[in-house]
């Protein structure tokens, strides 16, 4: 019993703390404007860094950062207090980890907050990534870095990324129950990125630029 009220504390817990969305409240409390109206009409950093350039971008970071690592440890240490024995306490947290960053993904992207349209979980998933497994989380943002460097595909760097995690965690000899709830997490982030895959297939999938898109300031009497 304890641990099915602790698991719903999670998942409330969690999927509130995702619902914070970094760049829907930077860009309305910052610009007046949600960025869901912008560009690519994403709620993710890409998306206000191509709005808005590097103003308010710390602050988008942090807030994805920060909720990611505050639902994930939140998790491990709840969960960790329905361990039977001493012996089970690192299982139970891995599990409370992963399953608090499931439903952390899920707030960020589909919170209930924002009519359920957010952004595709990437920088929310790797901040969990880095609590559930550090090794993991290294890998995913070398492998992130290495594709965008060489390709400038935001998109590709994602999902090849995001992909690397259940391999990782499986060669850490994590739990059935944890890797299953890992491939779900990886598999809605990749998901929400098909759109993506399908331009990448069709060759028309945008590059980064990393000189921000300035073009809606034009008409600005500040500009």
């Amino acid at each position: 019993m304890i641990v099915t009220l602790l698991l719903v504390l999670i998942a409330a817990l969690s999927y509130a703390l995702g619902c914070l969305n970094g760049s829907i409240l930077v860009s309305r409390h910052m610009f007046g404007v949600d960025i869901r109206s912008m560009g690519s009409g994403n709620a993710g950093a890409t998306n206000f860094f191509r709005s808005f350039g590097l103003r308010g971008l710390l602050e988008v970071l942090a807030v994805d950062i920060g909720k990611g690592v505050a639902a994930t440890l939140l998790g491990g240490l709840l969960l960790g207090l329905a361990a039977p024995e001493e012996a089970d306490l690192a299982y139970y947290r891995e599990v409370g980890r992963v399953f608090a960053a499931f439903c952390c993904i899920m707030g960020h992207v589909f919170p209930a907050t924002f009519g359920f349209r957010g952004g595709k979980g990437i920088l929310c998933g790797v901040s969990c990534v880095f609590v559930m497994e550090y090794h993991a989380g290294i890998i995913c943002l070398l492998v992130f870095a290495l594709i965008v460097g060489t390709t400038r595909y935001v998109s590709l760097g994602s999902v090849l990324a995001a992909l690397t995690v259940p391999v990782t965690a499986l060669a850490q000899s994590f739990a059935p129950l944890s890797m299953g709830l890992l491939c779900l997490a990886v598999a809605l982030v990749v998901l929400k990125h098909w759109q993506n895959i399908i331009r990448l297939i069709n060759h028309r999938e945008t590059k980064i630029d990393f000189r921000p898109d300035v073009s809606h300031k034009l008409d600005s009497e500040d500009f």
